[in-house]
């Protein structure tokens, strides 16, 4: 298991299906977002179309307070960011590619690509921290969903299309 520094549980160990950001490998972080920074250096990057894309293999597992997933779900890296007593886990039945949009340069590709013709620039859509109008964007153009974090103060969201068709309640 993967935990802070403090005891509280962050995650199950989920390196087997990694490749280990540093060596030895961590197992303990003073916070949450450490291991979150950790984890997202773990991930192999995709670039396709322009884009930088974390590559997420099968049976990773993805945290939220949301026992039944929808397209409004938010997904987090660990148990703590969830913010919830109750939380549940979620596997993917299959790797699937999320759009990197804690890259700028991502986001301005999309801005420049997909989200110019009468409608909100992504800028202001991140400003807002509007993650459903996002979300519905990306799945208008095919993409599988995205990874962000709005701020410095807030945790990574990952949002996915469709999440009840490639995940799993554990």
């Amino acid at each position: 298991m993967i935990k802070l520094q403090n005891g509280h549980l962050l995650s199950k160990n989920q390196y087997n299906l990694l490749s280990p950001c540093t060596e030895p490998v961590q197992t303990t972080f003073k916070t949450a977002d450490d291991y979150n920074s950790y984890l997202l250096c773990s991930l192999k990057m995709r670039y396709n179309n322009n884009l930088f894309y974390y590559h997420f293999p099968a049976l990773f597992t993805f945290y939220s307070d949301q026992e039944i997933l929808s397209e409004n779900t938010k997904l987090y890296l660990n148990r703590v960011d969830v913010g919830s007593k109750t939380v549940y886990e979620h596997q993917l039945n299959q790797p699937i590619d999320l759009i990197a949009l804690n890259y700028k340069s991502n986001q301005e590709v999309l801005l420049a690509t997909y989200m110019e013709n009468d409608h909100t620039p992504i800028e202001n859509i991140i400003k807002k921290k509007d993650h459903m109008t996002l979300l519905n964007r990306l799945c208008e153009i095919g993409s599988t969903g995205f990874v962000i974090k709005f701020s410095i103060r807030t945790p990574y969201i990952i949002c996915i299309c469709n999440p009840q068709k490639i995940t799993q309640k554990l």
